[in-house]
């Protein structure tokens, strides 16, 4: 198999992850700090952490659940021919690094992370520490159509077919801390359980995770700064071994 037919066959990770990108958030506006940026970089292709972020993550979900498989290509003594794609196996799949939620077209530290692996030598060697990570391109059209039909994208929210699953009260809420942001009744410089209050007062009863999910959602989908919480991180102390770094809001 040529070079050129093998990659027609397969998706970089990084096409995949760019193509559900696009699916799940082409229809909004672009981002507040996108819009910023390409003002003083008008020819640059600048695209919104958080919404690849997100896409990257449930691509990882699908690999990890086996919805989608990721492979690599062999090389040849010839420069341009390449051998069948080869499965990753799952195990391998596991222990590689990712990075901003998903993983990379090229595997970080492989000599590091499969020293010691029982994986054939000439998959570790040549395939693992050289290839990129592909998809094949029909595995991830059928996952993706499987995903579009189900309705749950934000892309999809005002649509009016009905959605797979169970009903979201996150779109009510969503609404509602939309209007609050307007108002400036609330703005993400609160606490979150200000607006669980706030909420509380108008019979509208919801947990911190639930809120902190919307409004995590909402500045995915507007890139707007008053969305955007800010998390630190805290240190505590650890009986035996050194201290754990905990996410806390």
């Amino acid at each position: 198999m040529s070079r050129r037919g093998a990659e027609t066959e397969l998706l970089l990770i990084s096409e995949a992850v760019a193509c559900l990108e696009a699916g799940m958030y082409g229809n909004f506006n672009r981002p507040e700090a996108v819009k910023e940026a390409k003002k003083h970089y008008p020819g640059a292709s600048i695209g919104f952490g958080p919404q690849k972020e997100h896409a990257a993550r449930i691509i990882d979900e699908a690999l990890m659940k086996g919805e989608l498989s990721v492979f690599v290509l062999t090389d040849s003594s010839e420069c341009d021919v390449l051998g069948t794609p080869i499965q990753v196996p799952p195990d391998a799949l596991r222990k590689m690094i990712r990075t901003r939620r998903g993983l990379p077209d090229r595997i970080i530290q492989p000599k590091r992370i499969f020293a010691t692996d029982s994986m054939a030598p000439e998959l570790l060697a040549a395939l693992l520490s050289k290839s990129r990570l592909y998809v094949r391109r029909k595995e991830f059209k059928a996952w993706y159509e499987k995903a579009r039909r189900k309705r749950n994208w934000p892309s999809q929210r005002s649509s009016s077919k009905p959605r797979m699953g169970r009903p979201s009260r996150q779109s009510e809420l969503s609404t509602r801390i939309v209007e609050l942001a307007k108002d400036e009744k609330w703005f993400v410089q609160q606490k979150i359980a200000d607006l669980v209050r706030l909420l509380k007062s108008e019979g509208k009863i919801a947990t911190r995770d639930t809120l902190r999910r919307v409004v995590d959602q909402l500045h995915k989908e507007t890139g707007k700064p008053c969305y955007r919480r800010r998390v630190r991180k805290r240190f505590t102390a650890k009986r035996n071994g050194p201290g754990k770094s905990i996410t806390a809001i």
